[in-house]
């Protein structure tokens, strides 16, 4: 049975779906041991844990990637449908992913700051901890901007993206109706009407 490439379109949404949900989780955990304390001690943990901030950078990029994608596609899969939910949906989804991506902005001067110290041991100048200090509440109050977008929807993001990467989609396309009819030389033959 062929299928068409909208048919395919539900179970990459939910793909999408479980992708940016998982990507967002993991930085969060990730970030919860460099991103605290004060202006120092984030330095200092810049500093002598980069490895684990850029990963928390590289999933958070990741994070906003599957958005775009998870807006396009679900975009596609209800413009017949219900377009104005769609366009909707679309807009805060892209508000969303370009917001997450100017957080990560902080999080690379956090990396920057944080590599040029010679260690965790040493005094954080005042010109460090003025650029760390916009640093870090640039990547906060991005990170809260974003929240208002998902604070409502992060249990529907985890359950139909699970559900539509499982199942599918619950609408169907209608199959078309058959009838029969005569030809000339008296043979049936079946004709599709849409």
């Amino acid at each position: 049975m062929a299928t068409s490439p909208e048919a395919a379109v539900p179970h990459y949404v939910g793909a999408a779906f479980a992708a940016q949900f998982s990507t967002s989780f993991v930085a969060g955990i990730l970030s919860l041991s460099i991103l605290s304390g004060d202006v120092g001690e984030v330095l200092s943990a810049a500093g002598t844990d980069a490895t684990r901030l850029r990963l928390v950078v590289l999933l958070e990029l990741l994070t906003s990637i599957a958005i775009v994608a998870l807006t396009s596609l679900l975009y596609v899969a209800l413009r017949d449908s219900i377009r104005w939910v769609a366009t909707v949906a679309c807009a805060c989804w892209l508000a969303e992913a370009t917001v997450l991506a100017v957080s990560t902005l902080g999080l690379y001067t956090l990396l920057d700051v944080g590599g040029t110290r010679s260690g965790s041991g040493s005094a954080v100048t005042p010109s460090d901890a003025a650029v760390g200090q916009f640093a870090l509440g640039l990547h906060e109050h991005a990170g809260d901007i974003a929240m208002l977008l998902y604070a409502a929807y992060v249990p529907f993001e985890l359950v139909v993206g699970i559900w539509l990467l499982v199942k599918g989609s619950p609408y169907r396309p209608e199959v078309p109706r058959q009838t029969v009819a005569a030809t000339s030389t008296g043979i049936k033959r079946f004709v599709f009407l849409a």
